[in-house]
């Protein structure tokens, strides 16, 4: 026994060594390997370039760091949020690495904490002369400049930051951008424009696709860029013009690119564009651009504040703008910049592309009135695009633009325009539509304006301003009403003093109120069929819901439209024709239609007028006979039949009263229901089973009700009067069992004083 108590030691001491150096082993400092997965690098205000980055504890400190080192698919740089960074960080796919489709490389944020706290970079007024990157081969793109700038990569995700760009002077001297994304051309075009020389360029072009770019959550402020007509040196020291290079966020060249959820406020010039740089594109802002144009989705973004447009997509194809808010773009003081040119800005508008879609957008507040100012726009050689459910107010620009120049097959359709326009003294400016002549495409150049609703404010001088070559319009099953009686000319010339007559085209099944909001402006040839001259009768025309989207989770309250949904006795219900066959064939296939712009299915044989259905008709409810039934049913309480009933036939007919009086006082309630309530309340009646006795002098119904009964028998008097005395069986089981504790607790005593008494 002792051998193997010893043998049992010696077995427990090797198997102990064995853990020990086991544990000796494993317990020394992890070593990260750099190659192995993705990684995450921390940068930190109070962290250093000597540290390996890998966390928390040991980050990175400059943005020089970051912007030295190679990255791999799936790798994070995160900057920490209570950190700020005064600088310019640029970032190159050939030097800095690109992602993949699955594992995309992320700038971003950590310690964000519960309020989603981002990291701060300031470019401080950052120039374009001192960065070898802007030395490219496009004619402008070595001017712009960004405080966070990404070239030529693949699959890089922006987000969680916070970036300005400002000098704090006012200098607007340079094409500042907070968050700038560039794809470069791999050469010089070469020269010509003729058809060998376009295709030469469209394959160059072609060849600098960049895909895969996320910007989303940033917050981009106060960056000082140079507005549209700015002179400012290029890179040989001539002067000229800036353009519209400058602002939040800007993505130039053929780069497939989707921001989300950022904020933008207070930028010059644009607010969140594509494109931005025409040298860019082979030929510029032309019919070849859209050929090899990239995909831009902007989504949900909030802008206020930009000197310039708002947002803008162009030479893009399939590209997508909605849930986006726009406020108060076309900010730039002043009618005219200070280089003398009149400032062309609008809130979200598309030129150059195709098969582009704006939806669910809201445009306020946009404060000056030039021409080219309106909430919404399709521009030169854009084609076959929808703006769709989007809503405007209280801007001082004008509802909308049609521009020529190769402007076909678009559709503007199902949208809202509340008090857009103020007084200003040029009559020429205040208009809600500015139409621009697109003689080339003919009357097919115009889009087809259907199934818009216009609520017209009082400083509306013309509905529509047209420069003198216009001549056509398609304007079909639209809702044009002053509620304030205004009643602007339907269309003048774009200088104000002459009243162009339009000469083809389609101007029918429209609701305008008053009358006059339709003058005079179109020949005998003109389509103007089935108009309608009647109030039509909307929910609440004088509502002024703002600020309908909702960003924190990316919906569009469409019940906040309903105060202009004409009501089911509207003129304008079912007075629409079927649009079907002036849709353009490609706009139907790529972007089909089922519902108006409260999501309810239109009728599309018979649809109402305007953007919205109409109202469902309220049904005529009759309740005379449950108001009849429940006044019997009050009296029936005082009868026999119900005082002496049973008690479960009595609340059954109690519930079928209170049912009925519920269903009563419901405006709501259909008459299925009543019906409903009505046969209950008769059956609960039928069911009352109380009998009537003789009476006597002495006693009342309801003096006999309320003496004792079970199950309807009445109690003998005696046994009702013996209830209130102790009866004999009840003082014997209660003597009986007092007894038997007082038995209990002696036999336990005796018990216990006997075996004391043995023990002794």
């Amino acid at each position: 026994m002792k051998q193997w108590r010893v043998t049992q030691g010696k077995l427990l001491a090797i198997l102990l060594a064995m853990v020990g150096l086991a544990v000796l082993v494993n317990g020394q400092a992890p070593q990260r390997s750099l190659a192995a997965g993705p990684r995450t690098f921390y940068v930190a205000n109070d962290g250093s370039d000597h540290n390996d980055g890998l966390s928390a504890n040991q980050p990175w400190q400059s943005l020089e760091k970051v912007a030295a080192t190679h990255f791999q698919p799936g790798d994070r740089i995160l900057l920490d949020a209570n950190s700020v960074w005064n600088g310019q960080l640029i970032l190159d796919g050939a030097k800095n690495g690109e992602g993949t489709s699955g594992a995309p490389i992320t700038l971003g944020s950590y310690n964000q904490g519960s309020t989603g706290k981002k990291a701060i970079i300031n470019g401080m007024g950052t120039t374009a002369d001192k960065n070898p990157y802007h030395a490219r081969h496009l004619s402008n793109l070595n001017l712009m400049t960004g405080t966070v700038e990404l070239w030529n990569a693949n699959h890089w995700t922006i987000a969680d930051l916070e970036v300005t760009n400002t000098a704090g002077d006012g200098n607007r001297q340079g094409m500042r951008i907070g968050i700038l994304v560039a794809s470069d051309i791999p050469r010089d075009y070469p020269a010509g424009n003729d058809a060998a020389a376009v295709q030469q360029k469209l394959a160059i072009f072609k060849a600098s696709h960049r895909t895969g770019i996320t910007i989303t959550n940033n917050h981009v402020h106060n960056v000082d860029g140079a507005y549209q007509s700015d002179l400012i040196l290029d890179q040989t020291g001539k002067l000229v013009a800036a353009g519209k290079n400058s602002g939040g966020i800007i993505i130039v060249g053929n780069t497939d690119v989707t921001a989300t959820h950022n904020v933008i406020t207070d930028v010059a010039n644009e607010g969140l564009r594509n494109d931005a740089n025409a040298s860019v594109l082979p030929g510029g802002w032309d019919q070849y651009s859209f050929q090899a144009s990239a995909k831009t989705v902007f989504k949900n973004n909030y802008i206020r504040n930009s000197a310039g447009d708002g947002i803008v997509i162009s030479a893009s194809e399939n590209g997508t703008a909605e849930y986006n808010t726009v406020q108060a773009a076309n900010t730039m003081p002043n009618s005219k910049n200070k280089a003398g040119a009149s400032k062309n800005f609008a809130g979200l508008w598309f030129m150059g592309g195709e098969y582009n879609l704006a939806q669910y957008n809201e445009m306020f507040d946009i404060p000056n009135h030039y021409l080219d100012g309106a909430a919404f726009d399709f521009d030169g050689f854009a084609a076959k695009g929808v703006y769709q459910y989007n809503y405007s107010h209280d801007n001082s620009g004008g509802f909308t633009l049609f521009m020529g120049d190769h402007q076909t097959d678009n559709v503007f359709r199902y949208n809202l325009s509340v008090n857009d326009v103020k007084d200003v003294p040029s009559p020429a400016l205040n208009h809600l539509i500015f139409v621009v002549s697109g003689k080339v495409d003919g009357i097919d150049g115009f889009p087809l304006f259907n199934n818009n609703t216009f609520i017209v404010g009082k400083a509306v001088k013309n509905l529509m301003i047209s420069n003198n070559g216009q001549t056509g319009i398609r304007f079909v099953n639209n809702l044009v009403y002053a509620p304030g009686g205004n009643v602007p000319r339907f269309v003048v010339n774009q200088n104000g003093t002459k009243r162009p007559v339009f000469t083809e085209g389609r101007l029918d099944h429209n609701l305008f109120y008053p009358q006059a909001l339709m003058d005079e402006s179109h020949a005998g040839t003109v389509d103007v069929s089935g108009n309608i001259f009647a109030d039509p009768q909307l929910a609440d025309a004088g509502a002024k819901p703002s600020g309908v989207i909702r960003h924190a989770d990316g919906t569009f309250d469409r019940s906040e439209l309903a105060a202009f949904v004409p009501q089911a006795q509207s003129p304008a219900t079912k007075a629409g024709i079927n649009v079907d066959a002036l849709t353009p064939a490609a706009v139907k296939e790529k972007f089909p239609i089922s519902q108006d712009f409260a999501g309810k299915p239109i009728d599309f044989q018979h649809p109402t007028i305007g953007a919205f259905e109409a109202a469902a008709a309220v049904p005529v409810v009759h309740k005379d006979n449950l108001k009849a039934l429940i006044d019997q049913a009050l009296d029936a309480k005082k009868t026999d039949r119900y005082l002496l009933a049973s008690v479960a036939k009595k609340q059954a007919f109690d519930r079928a009263v209170v049912d009925g009086q519920s269903v009563l006082a419901d405006s709501q309630v259909n008459q299925a229901t009543v019906d409903r309530a009505v046969k209950a309340l008769k059956t609960a009646m039928n069911q009352l089973d109380g009998q009537k006795i003789a009476q006597t002098p002495s006693t009342t119904p309801q003096e006999r009700a309320s003496k004792h009964d079970v199950g309807g028998k009445k109690k003998p008097e005696r046994d009702r009067e013996d209830e209130t005395l102790p009866q004999t069986g009840d003082l014997m089981v209660r003597g009986l069992s007092m007894f038997g504790v007082l038995i209990l607790v002696s036999g336990v005593f005796g018990s216990l004083y006997l075996k004391h008494a043995r023990e002794k």
